[in-house]
């Protein structure tokens, strides 16, 4: 059909450019954001709306609690405070809210009933930040009856007195009567105790310090007190803090103070709950971590300076005395003794932290009968509590107890069979607790009761004051001295120790020791002065502590050796003399072979070359001696040096005196005689005998200027006229070199040091000091008239006008011991301060500076960690080597012979001559044939070389035997004749024959 519609209607789509297309999802966009604007239009109008009621209901409200409440009954203003509160404070000032409160008050409990008053109150005191309203706030509870006071004071007190900056006399008045009104009405009505201790807990602010120790102390005079009896919640630190500023501060009589003491022995806290405190209560800051730290500290500090002042009063110690004395009643439980031992222990340990811990020791050991009882009772108490205090109490007696006190046993409260038990008993509790305990598994009282236990070692080793009573009774018992393991320091109790070596271990320490040390260098100065000496940290404690920590990659003292090591470092007593020995002997020849080895290899900086770099400064060793015998171009590290017999110390200080560590390697000298060079090629005996020479010229030659001797004949350095030049400084260095050379090459010498001296050098960790005691070793007559100054009253002290000066070491003018001390008078008072001062200045400072250069020598050769395995005496024996007589067994059995056999005729009588000798004849036989009147420690069979006869012919018999010390040789003709030999040998021993008297 033509001309049927077809059903299509679309339009021709065309874009003239006149307008943009859009499309589906742009106008549903568009319709969102229109919606997003109407609402946020809407939501504006409401916040309108909204504060335009806010605006008038508040001035609506600031009408009506400002203007109308002038014109208000009083029922009406009555029913303002506990319907709308501290919302109250939003609408009126201070002085309307004042004339409200006041008004309220006396009809304020006929409108509304007391705990919502209370409730009221609460919420008001929470809000304030200063007391301006705080008197007629609490005055609206006045005539209220409540039902729980501690609710106000927990919920409202206690948060006001926290947040207000100060507070009034009024208000602190007004605190006072409410509590003792509230108090008393518990008491009458028999309800609720008021628990006033959450007062007492408040923390003292720096702003609030006065006035809130004017409110606890007032608080106290009423009686209004914290309870005797200490909750485990309660904050014991601010309790304590707050008591103590109560006692120093406002309790004027000795009576009052009384009051508080009892309190304060209650409320006496832990020094841990003292530093725990502060990081709680400042938990919230937001301030610098640094800072916190900073102010913790502060506070911390500032409690326990608070109850140094305390302390200082007589009152407190005899108090806290008299109440352990009411524990020992058969009434009282043991608990509570305890309890009372504990609080004497946190006592002592707060004031340790103030430096007060000696004052305090030094008072409750005065105490005569009452100390007596308490040191029996601590002696047999087995509590941490008893051990900790026994072990301060001990050391204080070692402190203030010289050596003449000591051994004369005068003192009845601490006497020396106490002394002697309770060192066995603490000797064996240190060695277990190291033995068999890991670090942090250790006692509390580890530390404080090793380091009693190093006193008393160091004490006995001088006095032998606990040693001789070992000894005697060992004796007694098994009929023969006690030896090796079963002497009293050792504990040869536990075998499984006894029979561990630790070679290795001991050695691998040492290494790490000797790549951490540094010697200190006092500087380049023309004069040295006492006061520039550095102080020298003690590496060994720091390896130590990094091996606890797991620092070092060693391992953590897990395994049995390790342990022993820690025991040998710490507490080297513990170990027989003899094994340590082998330690000091083994761990030199390990150094002497890897040393060897890198002087043997081509030179090359290696890791071992940089820790020991005076390998790397060859030439200063010399060209010619560069090479070996064999020209094979190698190193051999032998320093030459010529000698001559008129200036031994000057030719080897000129020809070794710069090479410092190099003196560990072997040496080449050559001896020169007014016939020029001798003959001989060192092998090791000459070295020897330049060793022994340089030793008696340098320490026994007066004119050298270097050492002198006590009124005992032993040595220590000489006090210098002018002062310590350079050149002077260097000598004694170069002469701690030569020890230290003595003592890697194991070649005796004979040399005694005074103990004081040799004890200074053991002690480089703490400036080489010595306390008051040793002044005996140095000035026997002068220790003793210091001793007599101790026993003098005031007025025999007063009648000899001593001050705190005294004629300078040179003798050239006086010397003041403290600042101003020439006008400083000696007085009953600082007289044990005037006995240190003298005994320092002789010991320590007159010597300082000798003492420094001769340990930095000695240092250089060998190590402080190797040293102090032994104490002064042990060091002694081996520079010089010890034995009561010569065992001729070990020596027969130690000889070779050339051109004699042990069954020659003139041999047998040569050692039956020795057995007919005097111990003293053997000796200076001994010293004729190896320079040194004793015997190795070790035995003859360490001697090197081994002692040797040689046959020096039979034709002439009038010759004398003859000796080469250097080589431990005797020349001894073939006499065959005993009368005749005993005459020659005893004629060359006195007359010290040597190559040149034949």
């Amino acid at each position: 059909m033509l001309g049927v519609f077809t059903g299509d209607t679309r339009r021709r789509k065309m874009n003239l450019g006149t307008r943009s297309r859009t499309t589906k999802d742009d106008l549903i966009k568009k319709a969102q954001q229109e919606r997003e604007r109407r609402a946020c239009d809407r939501a504006f109008e409401n916040a309108a709306r909204r504060i335009q009621r806010e605006i008038k209901k508040y001035l609506a409200c600031r009408t009506l609690f400002c203007k109308d409440v002038i014109k208000m009954t009083t029922n009406q203003y009555s029913r303002l405070i506990p319907a709308y509160g501290n919302k109250l404070l939003q609408y009126q000032d201070k002085d309307t809210f004042r004339m409200l409160l006041k008004k309220s008050r006396d009809y304020i409990n006929d409108v509304a009933p007391a705990d919502l008053v209370a409730t009221r109150v609460v919420n008001l005191l929470t809000s304030y930040e200063d007391d301006s309203l705080f008197v007629p706030t609490v005055g609206l509870l006045d005539s209220c009856h409540l039902s729980s006071f501690n609710t106000v004071i927990t919920n409202g007190l206690l948060p006001f007195l926290n947040n207000t900056k100060d507070l009034s006399s009024e208000s602190i008045d007004k605190i006072c009567q409410i509590l003792l009104d509230w108090d008393q009405t518990s008491h009458f009505n028999g309800n609720e105790t008021l628990d006033l201790t959450r007062i007492y807990e408040l923390p003292t602010r720096e702003m609030q310090k006065s006035s809130m120790t004017d409110l606890y102390t007032k608080l106290f005079q009423r009686n209004l007190r914290p309870s005797l009896y200490v909750e485990k919640e309660s904050n014991i630190v601010n309790i304590f803090d707050n008591l103590c500023r109560i006692f120093h501060f406002h309790m004027a009589t000795s009576g009052e103070r009384m009051t508080v003491i009892p309190y304060l022995l209650a409320y006496v806290p832990d020094i841990k709950k003292i530093r725990l405190n502060d990081n709680v209560s400042d938990a919230d800051s937001d301030t610098d971590m640094d800072a916190d730290h900073t102010t913790d500290n502060e506070k911390s500090n500032d409690i326990i300076d608070i109850f140094s002042k305390v302390v200082s009063n007589p009152h407190f110690l005899d108090a806290l005395m008299n109440q352990f004395l009411s524990s020992l009643s058969p009434l009282v439980k043991k608990e509570d003794m305890y309890l009372v031992l504990e609080k004497i222990k946190r006592v002592i340990q707060i004031c340790d932290k103030n430096y007060l811990k000696y004052t305090v020791l030094l008072n409750l050991l005065s105490k005569g009968n009452d100390t007596k009882m308490l040191i029996n009772n601590l002696f047999y108490e087995d509590d941490d509590s008893s051990l900790y205090l026994m072990i301060e109490f001990i050391n204080m007696h070692m402190i203030t107890t010289t050596d003449y006190d000591l051994l004369s046993n005068n003192n009845d409260v601490i006497t020396i069979r106490m002394l002697f038990d309770f060192t066995k008993f603490l000797k064996l509790s240190v060695f277990n607790d190291m033995w068999n305990n890991q670090h942090p598994k250790r006692s509390d009282c580890f530390q404080i009761g090793l380091d009693l236990l190093n006193k008393i070692y160091l004490r006995d080793s001088r006095t032998g004051f606990v040693t001789k009573l070992w000894d005697a009774w060992y004796e007694k018992k098994t009929g023969r001295r006690p030896t090796g393991k079963d002497s009293f320091w050792c504990v040869g109790v536990d075998e499984k120790f006894m029979h561990l070596k630790i070679f290795e271990e001991f050695y691998r320490f040492s290494e790490f020791y000797t790549m951490g040390y540094e010697r200190i260098e006092i500087g380049e100065l023309n004069t040295y002065h006492y006061e520039g000496i550095k102080d020298i940290p003690s590496l060994k404690m720091k390896l130590i502590s990094k091996r606890h920590q797991g620092q070092i990659n060693l391992d953590r003292f897990q395994t049995a050796g390790d342990r022993k090591l820690e025991i040998l470092l710490l507490a080297p007593y513990f170990v027989p003399f003899e094994e340590r020995i082998e330690y000091f002997h083994f761990i030199i020849e390990k150094e002497k072979g890897k040393l060897q080895a890198l002087a043997d290899q081509t030179p090359s900086p290696g890791p071992y070359q940089l820790q020991y770099p005076f390998l790397l400064n060859r030439p200063q060793f010399g060209d010619e001696a560069r090479t070996s015998s064999s020209g094979s171009g190698r190193y051999s590290g032998r320093r030459r040096g010529t000698i001559s017999r008129d200036s031994i110390l000057e030719d080897a200080y000129n020809s070794f005196g710069d090479i410092g560590e190099g003196m560990k390697m072997k040496l080449d000298v050559t001896f020169v005689n007014e016939f020029g060079p001798e003959a001989g090629i060192d092998g090791g005996g000459i070295t020897k005998e330049m060793l022994t020479c340089v030793t008696d010229e340098g320490f026994k030659d007066p004119e050298k200027e270097l050492f002198q001797t006590t009124g005992t004949y032993k040595l220590y350095p000489m006090i210098a006229k002018n002062g310590i030049t350079r050149e002077k400084g260097k000598y004694f260095e170069f002469m701690g070199a030569i020890l230290g050379k003595c003592l890697y090459d194991h070649v005796l010498i004979d040399v005694q040091f005074a103990n004081f001296f040799l004890q200074k050098l053991l002690n480089c960790s703490n400036n080489f000091l010595v306390g008051f005691d040793d002044l005996v070793d140095l000035d026997p007559v002068l220790y003793r008239n210091l001793l007599k100054l101790v026993s003098m009253s005031a007025t025999e002290l007063k009648e000899l006008d001593l001050n705190f000066e005294i004629t300078s070491a040179t003798g050239d003018g006086t010397v003041e011991l403290i600042p101003n001390g020439a006008n400083v008078k000696v007085s009953k008072e600082n007289v044990l301060l005037y006995l240190t001062k003298v005994s320092d200045y002789k010991l320590n400072i007159s010597i300082a500076i000798q003492t420094q250069r001769f340990h930095d020598g000695l240092m250089s050769i060998i190590k402080p960690l190797w040293m102090e395995l032994f104490n002064a005496r042990e060091l002694q024996m081996l520079i010089s080597g010890a034995g009561k007589d010569i065992d001729l067994k070990n020596l027969k059995e130690n000889t070779v012979y050339g051109g004699y056999v042990e069954t020659d005729l003139t041999i047998r009588y040569f050692w039956e001559i020795l057995e007919e000798f005097t111990t003293e004849q053997r000796f200076e036989f001994v010293k004729f044939v190896t320079s040194v009147p004793q015997a190795p420690l070790r035995g003859f069979q360490t001697l090197e070389p081994l002692f040797g006869i040689r046959n020096a012919g039979s034709g002439d018999l009038g010759r004398l035997p003859t000796a080469s010390t250097c080589v431990n040789l005797l020349k001894l003709p073939d006499y065959q004749n005993k009368t005749i030999l005993k005459e020659k040998l005893l004629y060359a021993i006195e007359a010290g024959a040597g190559f040149d008297l034949s």
